[in-house]
């Protein structure tokens, strides 16, 4: 019952991060940090009741710390975040709670998404203009990765779950 409460709040933060990113391309890091935490709550439970390994939760969220660091140092620099550790942030979470095997699915997922969407948008382009016309980086660097990211995280999950 914990775990099922646990995955609806995981669900819940990958639905919210999904549809901040696709609206305002970036992720937000409160949302993520709700999440972390009760990811970090998880994971003192699995291991109170299980004796769960915590190294590898533990590296993770110890890199999770280091990219925020890093991030709030650029925020400070620069005055706005990178999309970049954004990116890494949430991967950093999506690998805690689903696993690296589930999650290296997702990103393989996330990536043929990402390439099938730049497909489809050269070939629309060559039958409108019938000139291929080179993509502009400005249209890429626009791209949610993390609605994709989260999308086919949960899609992932169902399917694991299902089979």
């Amino acid at each position: 019952m914990i775990n099922f409460i646990f995955s609806i709040i995981y669900l819940l933060v990958l639905i919210g991060i999904a549809i901040i990113d696709k609206k305002e391309h970036k992720i937000s890091k409160k949302i993520l940090l709700v999440g972390f935490i009760v990811e970090a709550i998880q994971i003192i439970y699995l291991y109170i009741n299980n004796k769960y390994h915590l190294i590898e939760y533990l590296i993770y969220l110890v890199i999770f710390v280091i990219l925020l660091i890093i991030d709030t140092i650029i925020i400070r620099k620069k005055g706005e975040s990178l999309y970049v550790l954004q990116i890494l942030m949430l991967c950093m979470y999506m690998a805690i709670f689903t696993d690296k095997y589930i999650f290296a699915v997702t990103v393989i997922y996330t990536l043929l998404v990402i390439g099938l969407y730049i497909l489809i948008g050269k070939i629309s382009t060559i039958r409108k203009r019938r000139v291929i016309k080179k993509q502009n980086a400005k249209e890429l660097a626009k791209l949610p990765i993390g609605f994709y990211l989260c999308i086919a995280d949960i899609l992932v999950l169902i399917y694991s779950i299902i089979i």
